[in-house]
């Protein structure tokens, strides 16, 4: 290339050269009015940054004090600002040494993005922070000198820019808990060691061996806007870490920060970065802090023990950097759609509520998040509140379902209401109404509920007067229970106990107390209607001891699954573990409580069973779970428990809310058991019957009897003892079902028809006599025992061969060789009707009627093989005319 054609090219490169360092100036100069312009007219793609124009009108600088809390609007942020505008300030003063105009307050502009520590924009999204302007983003200039670099960032990072706001400042009350599964603390408020106001919290911890302490408090709060927490603390002991935990999302789990080191003295404004909670325990796949923050349910401070084994630490001045009253501000709910399932009802047929509504929650099986209620005023005025629960949940979205069913006890109009409750507060519906009817004639009869007598306590009857006496069977667990109630229906049956428990019906989540298997929910539901179509009544069992013992590891109690308890004894006393079951127990009374067919709940299936440490620890959750049911269950069903041993923590039975006893036994020796056990609770003058019977523990106990011997007679002397319900055999698949020995039961049943025992006042009568002709038919034994429940009008009578109960393989043997007379003293005057039963097949052998003669009835026994059974009653009172002795 020639010379003259470099020095052509050389020239052409400094006008380039100088061209482009004059478009510089004019940017600087006029490019920042443009943009002012193009964020007042909203002109799509113009830079969104303002500076103060140069005009007279400038407006008045803004003191350099930080703001007021402006309300939570996306631009809010930009009015804590630190920088100020100077009027009649030439346009070059607008501009930083970096060609960038400086963030002013009020003028809408964003902030410049602050940098956090490790050197990342807290603005999310925002690019790296440059410290220098780097060539290749086409600056001539050089990197910015130290002092302009600081001013860029310390500008941002002043108090005037993350203003704080008040989260707790414990003057009022003190709203927070320790957690029990970490180490021991105990909570005070106190007035020393306060960083803010007049009160901090104090926390007294003794190590344990977990390695930390945790104070809990929970919430309703939303934190999607805000970015920070800050706490006070002062430590009087060796070196802390604390740690910042939030339970957010519909699962509740577990958030936490890394742990920030406390020395002795005050530690203050320790502050967390929300950005950096992880989760800290296993979730749902993909849950992470971003999708959850809006649905926080605790905040916790978890204090990481190093050397110290106790100390105190005082909190206080705790802060977010939004103002409190704008997380977490929820509306009140709002009630969408109301539906009945009819607006008229026979007498105790059931209505149920589909109800929809607007609310803010995150576990709707928490009653302290949200409640839905509804108020039944009856005819005669009577107030009775029912919950309402989750019948289902969608599969596509998870929105439950919510129902409300209540059972009508009064003829007439009734008048409800519902509510709903959240953290944002109640909302109540207009009134409504429904019209309950007598039942129509001829059809099946609806007795109503089952209550204690009113005339005599000691036995049972239901809402519309009519006697109740339980007779049937354990069937704890099936696969099938039509298969068990089509045979108690055909024999004459009306009761029926069930077990909640992990291999059937086991409602509570394995692995999450407090959760409930929607699923099982509609499987009971559909047992008990089976049950009420059929007249057959259930008694539900809602814990079994086992749950303490052999399957502790699948009780969702147990701290290895997540629950409270640490020790399967802690059950009884820990405080979570309580609410969590009133949690339990509100459920099942809100879906369960309205049906007739549920004859009673049992609180456990024997309780001595159940590794509680001291009996005062058992007998006061029975109170406190008994009256806690007992308020929940606006139906008012009848609340009972039971131990395995007779005799045994009678405390349970002696409490007023407990409302009957249900004995278990498992022995041979069945009539001096069942005797010594009623001799045992009479004087509780409450309804007892025999609740679990056989001959052993074990089903091969019973394996040898397959005519039913031990259980035919268990049957008649319950019978013939002032019990308020027969007695229930177990072993219903191995035992009584294998052998099909269904007709015992309806021998007894056809014997009991019509028969009712309140007001009655029976005496109990056990005797035993020597046959003296047994051994001229080459019986050795000879003896004959009897039974019998006998009061002024009427008797029952049953007669039988103990040592056959005792030995169930022997050869069956005559029991009476010969008529034998029975002589009934004490009973009042008139007829009386006397019928003798063979009691093995269930008919009468003999009628006849007697006049009884100065209060004794005498009869005749037939010669028989079979144990017998003997209906006593009066006919006609004595007739007598008034006369005079003198």
């Amino acid at each position: 290339m020639s010379r003259r054609a470099s020095a052509f090219w050389l020239f052409l490169a400094l006008l380039v050269t100088l061209g482009a360092f004059w478009a510089g100036r004019t940017s600087a100069r006029f490019g920042k009015g443009d943009a002012a312009k193009a964020a007042r007219t909203g002109e799509p793609g113009k830079a969104e940054t303002a500076s103060t124009p140069t005009s007279a009108t400038a407006p008045t600088p803004r003191a350099p004090d930080p703001p007021k809390p402006a309300p939570a609007t996306a631009a809010s942020a930009a009015d804590y600002g630190t920088a100020s505008s100077v009027p009649g300030a030439s346009e070059e003063a607008s501009v930083d040494s970096g060609g960038h105009a400086p963030w002013r307050p009020g003028t809408g502009t964003p902030p410049p993005s602050t940098p956090s520590a490790g050197g990342a924009y807290d603005q999310p999204g925002a690019p790296a922070w440059d410290l220098g302007r780097s060539s290749s983003l086409g600056s001539t200039g050089s990197a910015a000198s130290p002092s302009d670099t600081a001013a860029r960032v310390e500008e941002p990072l002043g108090e005037a820019a993350t203003a704080f706001h008040l989260f707790d400042g414990f003057e009022e009350a003190n709203a927070w808990a320790v957690e029990s599964a970490a180490d021991h603390a105990t909570l005070t408020l106190s007035d020393e060691r306060v960083s803010e106001g007049r009160k901090a919290l104090k926390a007294a911890w003794k190590a344990f061996g977990k390695g930390n302490f945790e104070l809990r408090r929970e919430v309703k709060l939303d934190l999607s806007e805000a970015t920070s927490f800050r706490v006070d603390v002062y430590n009087d002991g060796g070196p802390l870490d604390l740690v910042l935990g939030l339970r957010a999302g519909y699962d509740a789990s577990l958030f936490t920060t890394p742990p920030k080191p406390l020395a002795n003295g005050w530690n203050r404004d320790v502050t967390f970065a929300l950005a950096d909670l992880s989760l800290a325990e296993k979730g749902p796949w993909g849950t992470s802090w971003t999708w959850n923050r809006d649905n926080v349910s605790r905040v916790s401070l978890i204090f990481r023990e190093r050397d110290e084994k106790e100390g105190t630490v005082h909190v206080d001045h705790l802060r977010f950097d939004r103002p409190a009253d704008q997380i977490g501000a929820k509306a009140r709910p709002t009630l969408r759609t109301l539906t009945a399932s009819a607006q008229t009802v026979e007498r105790f047929e059931t209505i149920e509520l589909a109800v929809a509504f607007n609310a803010t929650y995150q576990n709707f099986f928490d009653r302290s998040e949200v409640d839905l209620f509804a108020s039944f005023f009856a005819p005669s005025g009577k107030r009775t509140e029912v919950k309402g629960f989750v019948y289902d949940t969608d599969e596509a979205t998870g929105k439950p379902a919510w129902r409300i069913r209540f059972t009508p006890t009064e003829v007439g109009l009734w008048r409800y209401d519902v509510t709903v409750k959240d953290a944002g507060g109640e909302t109540t519906s207009e009134t409504y109404q429904f019209l309950c009817r007598r039942q129509d004639a001829g059809a099946a009869a609806r007795p109503g509920f089952i209550r204690l007598s009113r005339s005599d306590p000691q036995y049972f009857e239901f809402d519309d007067g009519s006697f109740y006496y339980p007779l049937g069977q354990n069937v704890c667990w099936a696969s099938n229970y039509d298969h068990y109630l089509t045979a108690i229906q055909k024999y004459g049956g009306n009761y029926i106990r069930v077990w909640l428990c992990p291999w059937n019906l086991q409602l509570e989540d394995p692995k999450e107390a407090g959760k409930y298997d929607l699923q099982v929910a509609k499987a009971l539901d559909a047992l008990l209607e089976q049950c009420r179509e059929r007249g057959i009544y259930v008694q539900l069992v809602l814990r079994y001891h086992g749950m303490q013992d052999a399957s502790w590891d699948k009780n969702p109690y147990n701290a290895a699954n997540g629950g409270p308890c640490a020790f399967a004894s802690d059950f009884f006393t820990d405080g979570k573990a309580k609410d969590l079951h009133k949690r339990f127990l509100d459920y099942v009374a809100a879906r369960w409580g309205s049906s007739t067919a549920l004859f009673a709940w049992e609180l456990w299936n024997e309780a001595d069973l159940a590794k509680c440490d001291r009996e005062s620890d058992l007998v006061a959750w029975h109170r406190d779970m008994a009256a806690h049911l007992r308020k929940a269950d606006g139906h008012g069903h009848l609340i009972t428990t039971s131990v395995c041993t007779p005799g045994r923590h009678t405390a349970l039975f002696e409490l007023p809310e407990i409302d009957f006893i249900p004995i278990h036994l498992y022995t041979r020796d069945l009539a001096r058991q069942f005797q010594s056990a009623y001799l045992t609770y009479r004087k509780l003058r409450k309804p007892m019957f025999i609740g679990e019977f056989s001959a052993g523990v074990k089903p091969a106990d019973d394996l040898d009897d397959t005519r039913g011997v031990h259980l035919h007679a268990g049957l008649w002397l319950a019978f013939t003892m002032p019990f308020a319900g027969n007695a229930m055999p177990w072993w219903w698949d191995t035992f009584v079902d294998k052998n099909q020995l269904y007709p015992h039961w309806a021998a007894v049943a056809r014997f009991a028809a019509g028969q009712d025992r309140r007001g009655k006042n029976y005496e109990f009568i056990a005797s035993q006599v020597r046959l003296d002709d047994a051994q001229a038919h080459g019986d050795a034994q000879g003896v004959a025992s009897l039974q019998a429940m006998v009061a002024p009008s009427e008797a029952f009578l049953f007669v039988y061969d103990e040592a056959r109960i005792l030995r169930p393989g022997l050869a069956e043997r005559p029991l009476l060789f010969a008529e034998r007379p029975v002589h009934l003293r004490g009973l009042l005057g008139g007829g009386f009707r006397v019928e003798v039963w063979d009691a093995v097949e269930g008919k009468t052998l003999s009628e006849s009627t007697v006049r009884a003669e100065e209060g004794t009835v005498s009869f005749l026994l037939p010669r028989s093989s079979h144990p017998l059974a003997v209906r006593v009653a009066r006919e006609e009172p004595a007739k007598s005319l008034p006369r005079i002795e003198w």
